[in-house]
């Protein structure tokens, strides 16, 4: 942060400046805070729009304090007999002019999310359906329940039985648009979230694995991921993990529906290890505390078991 920040101000040293320059241009993260610092300090307030790559908009940020500071010495030159009034007054100019070469930056930065909003308002609409329908399905099918599947877990249907067969062509296309947002850097958690869980409601484990891993990195504060993270584990096998996950979700979001979710696949986890007594304790408080939701009737027929 304080290497960017003194870019941006024209504090680094020219063999800093190159070092740091070459660092953006292949850390995405540090790329976007850039931005964010450019948009943070004024510049997104100039109307229109400027699209250029990545490459472009850092070398024309970085351009900014030296166009400033060459300025800022010729007038300073030129302006030696000048009044203090005068003198401070030449000076705001050059300022303004730089600012808006640098605005490419912020307003690159804010019409792209404005536009990968819009992006996902029309995923919400024609993308995730197909994707959401598949969730639901496999939370009513299966034991396990996936975040954003709890209201089908009540609905008339086989239960408790494996999932077979690939994915529908309508859901391996959803797969694809969402993967497509994914790996172009989309911000939103809730891309992140509809991928993985697709995979998973459609058996394809192994991709899972990979995109959560990403998807967690990308957004280490979302609970739904680490959800998906522990049902991943699970069927991996590592219930170590699985476990510690699902406990961690129960023990930060404990009046958050999340957690309902959470104590139900964990009481799964805890009896595949032979912990029979706890699984039906947290069971057993999930029926009683969300009586009369589909959650509470999921929780009371594994109880059973």
């Amino acid at each position: 942060m304080n290497d960017i920040a003194r870019l941006l101000d024209g504090r680094s040293g020219e063999i800093e400046r190159a070092k740091v320059v070459t660092h953006l241009r292949t850390c995405r993260r540090c790329r976007e805070v850039y931005w964010d610092s450019a948009a943070e300090i004024g510049f997104i307030r100039a109307g229109g729009a400027f699209s250029v790559g990545a490459d472009d908009l850092i070398e024309r940020g970085m351009q900014v304090p030296a166009q400033v500071d060459a300025t800022n010495q010729a007038r300073r030159g030129a302006a030696g007999r000048t009044s203090e009034r005068g003198f401070r007054g030449r000076w705001r100019l050059p300022a303004v002019v730089a600012a808006s070469v640098v605005v490419v930056v912020a307003v690159g930065l804010y019409t792209g999310r404005v536009l990968q909003q819009s992006r996902l308002s029309q995923a919400e609409s024609e993308i995730l359906q197909p994707i959401r329908t598949a969730v639901g399905d496999f939370s009513r099918a299966g034991e396990i329940v996936l975040p954003g599947g709890e209201a089908y877990v009540g609905e008339s249907g086989p239960v408790f039985r494996s999932l077979n067969g690939g994915a529908g062509e309508s859901l391996t296309t959803s797969l694809k648009s969402l993967l497509e947002e994914f790996l172009t850097g989309s911000r939103s958690p809730d891309v992140a979230y509809w991928l993985v869980a697709g995979y998973l409601s459609s058996n394809n484990v192994r991709t899972a694995s990979i995109y959560v891993a990403a998807a967690r990195e990308r957004f280490p504060g979302d609970p739904r991921l680490n959800v998906l993270d522990a049902v991943v584990a699970y069927f991996d096998r590592d219930y170590v993990r699985s476990e510690r996950l699902l406990r961690d979700v129960v023990k930060s979001h404990t009046h958050d529906p999340l957690a309902a979710i959470a104590q139900v696949n964990l009481a799964i986890v805890v009896r595949d290890q032979g912990n029979i007594a706890e699984a039906r304790d947290i069971l057993r408080a999930v029926a009683q505390r969300h009586e009369g939701e589909p959650i509470a009737k999921r929780a009371a027929e594994i109880a059973r078991l």
